[in-house]
């Protein structure tokens, strides 16, 4: 059986969720623990607030797989067919469009933060690492929206 891009992309999404969200547990775990035995860690917080940001963009892309994003739907469920069709459509390509507004300014926000060489306070991270997760995770959200109008298109996914 032949596996394709969006099979890698789900166990990618979903190993990299499972595991350092394991980790960011383990991690704020430990610094409580340190920090009621009066020895604070000063990197654990850092790490674990940098984690979530990854986190947080890149389940952007395994929700819209799981079709778990809030939709509004009280407001299309009187449409009929052809014009559902047609909202499903474009509110997948406007999202889409979005997506490629946080592209295009987080590459260049990330270009930006590799030319001036800045770094994390604690734990000395390159910052573009941290801010690398917007345009990346927008990209794999985006890699779905067009798998989604693609299918509806074709008529492989209901509206």
């Amino acid at each position: 059986m032949k596996k394709g891009i969006i099979y890698y992309l789900n166990e990618v999404e979903e190993k990299f969720l499972v595991y350092s969200f394991m980790f960011s547990l383990a991690l704020v775990f430990v610094q409580v623990c340190c920090r009621e035995l009066g020895h604070s860690l000063s990197w654990s917080e850092e790490i674990a607030r940098y984690l979530f940001i990854w986190q947080c963009w890149i389940s952007v892309s395994l929700a819209e797989r799981s079709k778990v994003h809030i939709r509004i739907t009280m407001l299309t469920k009187n449409f009929n067919q052809k014009v559902r069709f047609i909202l499903e459509i474009l509110v997948n390509a406007a999202v889409c469009a979005v997506n490629v507004f946080f592209i295009f300014w987080g590459v260049k926000m990330v270009a930006f933060l590799i030319s001036a060489g800045t770094t994390s306070t604690a734990v000395n991270i390159p910052m573009w690492l941290i801010y690398a997760a917007m345009p990346i995770g927008s990209f794999t959200y985006s890699l779905r929206l067009i798998g989604n109008i693609y299918q509806i298109l074709t008529g492989k996914q209901e509206v």
